[in-house]
């Protein structure tokens, strides 16, 4: 029983997160555009390394990690969501670090009631983790 409701939670998450792609793609189809492509690229600073804004349904979220010898000694939002779910990203972005701290990887849970900016901090996370070649 518990196994059935964790594959329908999944693929209702999964669906969901589907629906609002597309509908951010067929709404904003400069989301598609060259200009807009480049801001989805990830930048690095010597040790510092930047992942793409990505805009998810309450804001924008964007991830940045600092390296050393190959290990993530540090995560933290440049973007997050604000205004009405500030108070979501007041409990969820140390969540979803200390996470992603302890996992060394985008392979996180997430944070419940805040999946849209978990989604987002997980996919600026592995663009990120890709530029540092992690």
């Amino acid at each position: 029983m518990r196994k059935e409701l964790l594959i329908a939670a999944g693929t209702t998450f999964g669906v969901g997160i589907s629906v609002v792609l597309s509908q951010t793609l067929f709404e904003n189809p400069q989301v598609l555009s060259s200009q807009s492509n480049s801001r989805l690229l990830a930048t690095n600073s010597g040790n510092v390394y930047t992942g793409p804004s990505i805009n998810v349904s309450y804001g924008r979220v964007r991830v940045e990690i600092t390296v050393v010898d190959g290990i993530m000694t540090d995560v933290r939002a440049l973007e997050f969501p604000t205004g009405r779910s500030e108070r979501y990203s007041k409990y969820s972005i140390p969540a979803l670090r200390q996470q992603t701290l302890t996992a060394q990887s985008a392979d996180i849970q997430g944070s419940s009631g805040a999946s849209f900016t978990s989604y987002g901090w997980k996919t600026s996370l592995q663009a990120a983790m890709k530029s540092a070649k992690l």
